[in-house]
């Protein structure tokens, strides 16, 4: 008996089974990347990995490689470039200081022996020599009899003396005081002064009367 085409494809699909779905490369978890993308990421591994080695080689063949005249360029460069940084760095510092040297020195000595030049002057200022009691009395009274006037009298008392003075005048007293410090190397302890009766004389300057008590070296 004849079958209609309806039974006839539902006989088939019992036969067959289901129609199985296609699953994709996802679902798999199957890598479907091209062969030649894992041996090109290992070619690049083994570049980068080369030895230095290697490098140096490939670098002293093309030095080989180069013309004769053009490395004898390049080594006249390259000797030049470093004189120049060994003058820069340690040859113009040390010939710099050497050349002024001397001038340097010429200050020093300069201003040493101006130094010493002082020292002497302050030496000599601080160093006085000393005269006797004797030498001292004699200088003061040559002083007095010129500048104290006729009145003036000296009286040696030990270590001192006592200055009399009578109408001296006020320029003369001055002077008298400045020999008995410098020169007599004296110096007035006590003053009992007072201004003269200028009725008494007839000239026009200040004269001064008392005493003078001054200690002696």
């Amino acid at each position: 008996m004849a079958r209609s085409g309806h039974e006839r494809r539902a006989a088939n699909r019992i036969r067959t089974g289901p129609a199985q779905p296609r699953l994709s490369a996802a679902a798999t978890g199957q890598d479907l990347a091209p062969a030649g993308a894992g041996a090109s990421a290992g070619g690049c591994a083994m570049k980068n990995t080369a030895h230095p080695a290697a490098r140096i080689k490939a670098l002293r063949a093309a030095w080989q490689q180069r013309p004769a005249r053009e490395r004898r360029t390049l080594l006249a460069g390259g000797t030049f470039l470093a004189l120049l940084v060994l003058w820069q760095g340690a040859i113009a510092p040390a010939w710099s200081v050497w050349r002024e040297a001397p001038a340097r020195q010429a200050r020093i000595d300069a201003q040493t022996r101006q130094m010493l030049q002082l020292q002497a002057q302050v030496q000599s200022l601080q160093v006085t020599t000393r005269i006797g009691r004797r030498e001292a009395l004699t200088q003061l009274q040559n002083a007095a009899d010129t500048w104290l006037g006729p009145g003036a009298q000296l009286q040696p008392q030990g270590e001192q003396v006592l200055v009399t003075l009578k109408a001296a005048p006020a320029s003369g007293l001055a002077r008298w005081l400045a020999v008995a410090r410098n020169q007599a190397q004296s110096q007035a302890l006590q003053a009992q002064l007072q201004r003269s009766d200028p009725s008494t004389s007839d000239r026009s300057e200040v004269l001064w009367q008392g005493t003078l008590l001054m200690r002696l070296p």
